[in-house]
């Protein structure tokens, strides 16, 4: 479903373009925004490892960003709200993130495959939660 060509999503660039308090609206490109992670169309969710979450450097930009604190609960949800996937990291000021399996990936139940959009969540110490989609890119 798409949306009409005279309604496009807006956001806000709070930019340091404009006076303190006022924001410019801007287009997004194709509807991905900050919160969204697009994957490779062939992303295979069954061989998705810990190494391809360490990868994601959108992901961690955002952790940063909101000066999220160490170490952090991850769970990947897909679209039927199961988890897929569950783990901790810590960051290490040398080495960067160290990611740890608390659950191991969830093999897909019969009829049941691993369903996008998924949806990251991660929790600090502090209690704070960041929330992203992910999703697979479509090839032209």
């Amino acid at each position: 479903m798409t949306a009409p060509e005279n309604v496009r999503p807006r956001a806000l660039d709070f930019g340091n373009r404009e006076p303190a308090g006022k924001g410019r609206a801007v287009e997004m490109l194709q509807g991905i925004d900050d919160f969204t992670i697009v994957l490779p169309e062939l992303t295979d969710m069954a061989t998705f490892g810990l190494a391809t979450y360490e990868r994601l450097d959108r992901l961690w930009r955002m952790v940063e960003r909101y000066k999220m604190t160490a170490p952090l609960a991850i769970r990947v949800i897909d679209s039927k709200a199961t988890c897929v996937r569950a783990f901790r990291g810590d960051r290490d000021p040398t080495t960067g993130w160290q990611l740890e399996d608390e659950m191991p990936p969830v093999k897909p139940l019969l009829g049941h495959e691993v369903e996008f959009p998924l949806t990251i969540k991660a929790q600090d110490a502090k209690g704070n939660i960041l929330k992203m989609r992910v999703q697979l890119g479509v090839s032209n």
